[in-house]
């Protein structure tokens, strides 16, 4: 079963499906950083989009995955070294 991409919280009550199947995060610039689609083992499928800016740093789409407790990981995209 493929898991559906929501906004919203159900504290707030204001929970609404996202169409499609897949978001895009980007920089404020519109550069893409990443695209998390569900994928259809119930989970989540990250993928980063190519190089991008950040606090003025260029980085590229390579992912560091870091976990930071059982149910929480953390993901950054490597700063670009020339």
């Amino acid at each position: 079963m493929k898991p559906q991409l929501q906004t919203g919280h159900t504290i707030t009550n204001n929970v609404q499906p996202i169409r499609g199947d897949s978001i895009y995060v980007a920089n404020q610039e519109g550069e893409l950083i990443f695209e998390i689609k569900a994928n259809t083992r119930g989970g989540l499928t990250i993928r980063g989009c190519g190089h991008h800016k950040i606090d003025g740093k260029v980085h590229t789409s390579q992912l560091i995955v870091m976990p930071l407790v059982s149910n929480e990981i953390e993901i950054h995209t490597l700063e670009y070294q020339p």
